[in-house]
């Protein structure tokens, strides 16, 4: 089965090519507005010049990206349950809703977040100039940015999208794609893959410092 294939199989009910619209949006913003702050660098004299260079380093932080997605994804998986439950208990079915609406706003605005670091990065990254005149914090950098490490990001950010827009369809109120996937599995594996999942968050969550 191509790549392509299994994308179909997990993307949500979304617009065709609304991923692709989401990072060109949100990374494509940040990669413009480090060049910018790039040009006023040159001008590091003039303070208006270091007002606008900083505002990439005090933009969006790493960590707050952390806290969302982890924050995301702890509600995910106590969303899992809820709607598993709601299947066979009506009552719970509202609460399913309201878990599922917050896990998604979460997911969303990681992934937003998420975008705007990948532009800043891949900007960075072509930047072949001399790379320790800008961005003097390192707020939104790793030791070492390569090609890899903007792939890994983006990946991980991608499967933020898959959920948020998983979990919650505006049209139906339903959930679809990887969610849906996930729900569908036979209890005898997806119960497994749950407890592996919530225990790999929590240890996330708790190797933070």
């Amino acid at each position: 089965m191509s790549v392509k294939k299994y994308f179909d199989l997990i993307k949500p009910k979304t617009e065709p090519g609304d991923l692709t619209e989401q990072y060109l949006t949100w990374a494509g913003v940040s990669f413009i507005c480090f060049f910018i702050a790039d040009g006023f660098d040159h001008l590091a004299e003039a303070s208006y010049a270091a007002y606008y260079t900083g505002a990439i380093n005090e933009a969006v932080s790493t960590k707050f990206w952390v806290l969302l997605g982890v924050t995301g994804l702890l509600l995910f998986c106590m969303a899992l349950p809820a709607v598993f439950l709601a299947r066979r208990l009506p009552v719970l079915v509202q609460v399913s809703h309201y878990l599922r609406r917050i896990t998604q706003a979460f997911c969303l605005i990681a992934f937003k977040i998420g975008a705007l670091i990948v532009g800043i990065w891949t900007a960075h990254f072509l930047h072949f100039s001399d790379k320790d005149h800008m961005l003097a914090s390192k707020s939104l950098l790793i030791d070492d940015i390569g090609f890899f490490s903007i792939l890994a990001l983006g990946i991980l950010n991608t499967l933020y999208w898959l959920i948020g827009e998983g979990i919650y369809n505006r049209g139906d109120r339903g959930y679809s794609g990887l969610v849906g996937l996930i729900l569908d599995w036979p209890v005898k594996y997806s119960l497994p893959a749950y407890t592996v999942l919530t225990g790999a968050v929590m240890y996330l969550i708790a190797s933070q410092q």
